[in-house]
């Protein structure tokens, strides 16, 4: 596989679209890393990191030694009294272990514009109970024992940041309609680069907010 680090954007951009974000620069930051070793991670992620932050911090994770962590059972017991979830956003190796791990549970999967896909290949690849929803239909989830959710791209004390869809179904309309407000930050700390593509949110509107 081979790399060419001036136009990477235009695929970078289509598999974050279907993968999500953080999923999508886990694997190139693999693929990269096979092809060039430590020179060519440093080199992609000068060359895209101001555009695609969550990739910057990524490609930093990677040159750290560091590895994803997919562990869905902190989020499991966080939704462990929870009949319906409205996921906000796709990372999919994350949205894979949460459905695994919560085989009893009506999920939705409310997926973000900012960077659109082919929404039905994306859906094909969960399960068929998974239902697709979008900002004018979640509600039908709502209710005394129901959830929602947010991938999360790093935190500091007092915020996080999200895609502007959670802003959006999380408003004070609906505050009253959920049981939970959970946030799975899978970045640890907030992006370096200026988060494109993101919202900086008060850490203080989650029910739970879990580490991966």
């Amino acid at each position: 596989m081979t790399f060419d680090v001036a136009s990477i954007e235009q695929s970078f951009r289509l598999a974050a679209s279907e993968l999500g974000m953080c999923d999508a620069a886990w694997r190139f930051a693999s693929d990269v890393d096979a092809v060039g070793g430590e020179a060519l991670v440093r080199a992609v992620k000068d060359a895209q990191g101001r555009t695609f932050p969550v990739l910057d911090a990524v490609f930093a994770k990677q040159l750290a030694g560091e590895r994803p962590v997919v562990d869905a059972a902190p989020v499991a017991a966080a939704c462990s009294e929870l009949k319906r979830l409205v996921v906000v956003g796709v990372e999919a190796r994350w949205l894979d272990a949460l459905v695994v791990a919560l085989p009893d549970v009506e999920l939705g999967v409310l997926p973000s514009s900012a960077l659109p896909g082919d929404t039905a290949r994306m859906m094909s690849n969960l399960p068929s109970r998974v239902a697709l929803v979008g900002l004018d239909r979640f509600q039908r989830f709502a209710g005394p024992r129901s959830g929602l959710l947010t991938f999360v791209y790093g935190a500091t004390q007092s915020s996080v940041f999200v895609l502007p869809e959670w802003v959006r179904a999380q408003g004070p309309d609906v505050r009253g309609q959920f049981r939970s407000f959970i946030g799975w930050n899978l970045l640890g700390e907030p992006p370096e680069a200026y988060p494109r593509w993101l919202i900086e949110v008060a850490g203080d509107g989650f029910t739970e907010l879990v580490t991966s």
